[in-house]
């Protein structure tokens, strides 16, 4: 199974890079799982750089959102890592810091890391997604993919998540789709975008 979340790595000179990622877990092991990271990204070149980060399972919408659009973790929520060198976010239900132990050939498009959890801690109960956190976890994985998918797909979900937001969402929920939708408007503006 897919777990969607947040993995931090580190960028050269050990400054926090997090990015919204799901790897695949196995039912019931919690030790082992893969990532697979766009080859193009920062993630995937910093990992393979430093082989090593931590995956956190979160239930904040609006701090995926903030990733997936070009935002940054706040700094003052940040601490070390225990066994690895790299960043924990510390409103994080739980942070699973990983090496990657090997990569097998993916495909074009993503690598396939297969990573060991060192050291995990849970920092709080998962409070869980609403409707509205759920409609916009798969707008911000469609952000993720505006370069891939066609425009009506993210217009799509797009519509889902305000129609959600507007009936299940809180503030936080609100924030996101302000960021989400606007990221889509800005990418839709874009004269190379054009027909």
């Amino acid at each position: 199974m897919i777990i969607e979340g947040l993995v931090t790595t580190c960028d050269p000179t050990g400054r926090c890079h997090a990015a919204a990622m799901g790897p695949i877990v196995e039912e019931g092991s919690a030790d082992q799982f893969v990532l697979r990271p766009f080859r193009d990204t920062r993630t995937a070149a910093y990992l393979a750089n430093h082989p090593a980060g931590v995956f956190h399972i979160v239930d904040d919408a609006l701090v995926i959102a903030t990733v997936v659009t070009g935002g940054e973790l706040p700094a003052d929520e940040l601490a070390p890592a225990t066994a690895v060198r790299g960043w924990v976010w510390q409103d994080a239900c739980e942070a699973w810091e990983f090496v990657v132990e090997r990569e097998e050939p993916g495909d074009e498009l993503r690598a396939s890391l297969f990573c060991r959890v060192v050291h995990a801690q849970r920092l709080r109960p998962f409070r869980g997604f609403n409707r509205a956190r759920h409609a916009l976890l798969e707008l911000a994985i469609a952000v993720t993919r505006l370069h891939l998918l066609p425009s009506e797909e993210v217009q799509s979900c797009l519509a889902v998540a305000e129609r959600l937001t507007a009936k299940t969402g809180g503030p936080r929920e609100r924030e996101a789709l302000e960021l989400l939708r606007s990221t889509i408007h800005q990418w839709n503006s874009r004269p190379d975008n054009k027909p």
